[in-house]
């Protein structure tokens, strides 16, 4: 919508399926960076819950840690995030259509939305698919190793 109601705009040296995956992006990165923002307020409240009997028995009361994760166990998390896309977005530097579709299915667009983005034919949407795959399992045959 951003870009379609003219608060984003398109440089013209810039390929319009390119802009629109950045775009789109954007706009996760954005909703991300808020919903960190929601938890982080979230966090500045107590860790520990305490059970209190009714009668008001100070030698019974349980103590039972919070399982949420803190916000040094998210950022981690986050930058582990950030260094494995940046990690598997480099494989596919030489081939623009594959690293915008590897970037949409980071996201989480599904096979109709990816073949749309990248305005492929389904043969061509599959040997891309296919190449992707490859690449990703020759690079890490085992999984991910940091």
């Amino acid at each position: 919508m951003r870009a379609f109601d003219g608060t984003r705009h398109c440089p013209r040296n810039v390929d319009v399926v390119r802009f629109i995956a950045w775009v789109m992006r954007s706009i996760a990165s954005d909703g991300a960076k808020a919903h960190s923002r929601r938890e982080a307020r979230a966090e500045k409240e107590p860790t520990d819950l305490r059970l209190v009997p009714r009668t008001g028995d100070a030698e019974t009361f349980d103590v039972v840690s919070d399982r949420t994760p803190t916000i040094e166990d998210q950022l981690a998390s986050s930058q582990e995030s950030g260094r494995i896309k940046q990690a598997v977005l480099a494989l596919f530097a030489d081939d623009v259509t594959a690293e915008t579709m590897v970037e949409g299915i980071m996201e989480g667009m599904d096979g109709e939305e990816l073949r749309a983005l990248t305005d492929l034919d389904k043969t061509a949407f599959a040997s891309k698919r296919k190449l992707i795959r490859r690449r990703i399992d020759k690079a890490y045959p085992n999984g991910w190793k940091p």
